[in-house]
């Protein structure tokens, strides 16, 4: 078996801090498991180091140096951790980790969405490519939504003669379904229109658009779009999305996940340690709310959730929220709901973290009691496994806001106690 340690030959291989970051995020090798499985062969950091090298120099496959494990190997990670939904989840827990190490919620309210048209090479097949006339592009459009960081919430590759209020719809439609937070969007003047009506009435969803002033010449920094349009400039960056060459847009995603996992990678290890996961922290009792005063605190994972004074909560009763270990790392903010998930031990949450995650989306969404997810029941009925659906069960309780006569019977109580 090759040696686990392996010298940093080029500037996209990662550190050792580096590593450290994505190493507990990925699945634990079959061989560990219950069921079992062939030992790998070649340690994964070497995989992670080879994947970035694609990515960043922008090779083939084939041509990747003879210093990282076979082209072969490296492809078939690639493409089971990018279809098992592995990258993704380890963009999005970065995505939080800095989100916390900068003094903000881990979970956005606000995005800003943009679209970027780029060449398509002649691998790209006929079915997946299109002609865009503004752009005067024969390739792939990629639709990207970012929080106010820049930092990547969802990426959607299309043909590029798709319009962007068609691509829209759909994902708003998701970031509803795996960000039920959200309540405001910023976009350009292309995403004007209709769609504007549709966001507000079935997806409960704010979306402002932003116009570059009349009779402006030449390029104009626009407020808000400008936080995206950086984000596209960080990912031209590796030569690999400069342009499009994937067969399938899963892959273009799955390239463009990379370029910013490494991104964000290297923001983390320049910044510092971010808070550890898993460290509790008890929540005083006047942030917790009702509940708070019921139960006497509320206990949180700091590593997810940094404080409960979440853009949305600002100005109305605090939320509190008790989760079981498998849901904790995906504590959902909305409005006033307290949800209590209690999972089935028939799924392997060590050997399958991102099917955790999956769980805990489908059971805040679905049974949090908000009018709006009785909407959401036919494409949960269409598009999730069975074993989701009947893995959990889940107790919800509606915390309303305590009345006047309740506040001054409260704050009576202290002073007497005091």
């Amino acid at each position: 078996m090759p040696s686990p340690v392996r010298p940093r030959r080029y500037p996209s291989d990662t550190t050792i801090a580096e590593w450290a970051l994505p190493e507990p995020l990925l699945p634990v090798p079959a061989c560990q498991t219950k069921t079992g499985g062939h030992p790998e062969k070649w340690p994964r950091r070497q995989i992670v180091d080879a994947i970035r090298y694609i990515v960043d120099n922008g090779a083939k496959w084939r041509a990747l140096p003879s210093g990282y494990p076979p082209w072969e190997t490296v492809y078939g990670f690639f493409a089971r951790w990018n279809r098992r939904g592995v990258v993704t989840y380890i963009r999005d827990q970065l995505r939080r980790r800095l989100r916390t190490g900068l003094g903000r919620c881990a979970y956005p309210v606000t995005l800003i969405i943009d679209s970027q048209s780029v060449k398509g090479a002649s691998t790209v097949s006929r079915a997946t490519r299109g002609f865009d006339p503004a752009k005067w592009i024969n390739g792939r459009k990629r639709h990207v939504a970012v929080d106010t960081k820049g930092l990547p919430v969802m990426i959607m590759v299309t043909p590029a003669n798709m319009q962007d209020r068609d691509v829209a719809r759909e994902l708003l439609w998701r970031l509803r379904l795996t960000h039920p937070q959200i309540t405001q969007v910023w976009a350009d003047s292309a995403y004007a229109g209709q769609l504007v009506t549709l966001a507000e009435d079935f997806l409960h969803i704010t979306l402002k658009t932003v116009s570059r002033p009349k009779g402006a010449k030449g390029f104009v920094v626009l407020p808000r779009r400008w936080r995206v349009e950086r984000t596209l400039g960080w990912i031209m960056n590796a030569r690999r999305t400069a342009r499009d060459h994937e067969r399938l847009p899963q892959h273009s995603e799955a390239h463009l996940n990379w370029a910013l996992i490494t991104l964000m990678t290297r923001r983390l290890t320049r910044q510092g340690p971010a808070p550890a996961t898993g460290t509790k922290r008890r929540i005083p009792a006047h942030e917790t709310g009702a509940a708070g005063r019921n139960q006497g605190t509320c206990t949180l994972y700091s590593g997810s959730v940094s404080s409960l004074k979440c853009p949305r909560c600002t100005g109305t009763w605090p939320t509190s929220l008790v989760v079981s270990t498998s849901a904790r790392r995906e504590a959902r903010f909305l409005g006033r709901t307290v949800s209590s998930v209690v999972a089935s031990s028939s799924i392997d949450h060590q050997r399958y973290p991102w099917r955790a995650s999956s769980v805990s989306i489908f059971i805040t969404l679905a049974s949090s009691g908000l009018m709006r997810a009785r909407r959401y029941s036919s494409y949960w009925s269409n598009s999730w496994p069975s074993t989701l659906k009947t893995a959990c069960r889940v107790q919800t309780t509606r915390l309303s806001r305590p009345t006047a006569r309740e506040s001054a019977v409260s704050s009576h109580t202290s002073r007497a106690a005091a």
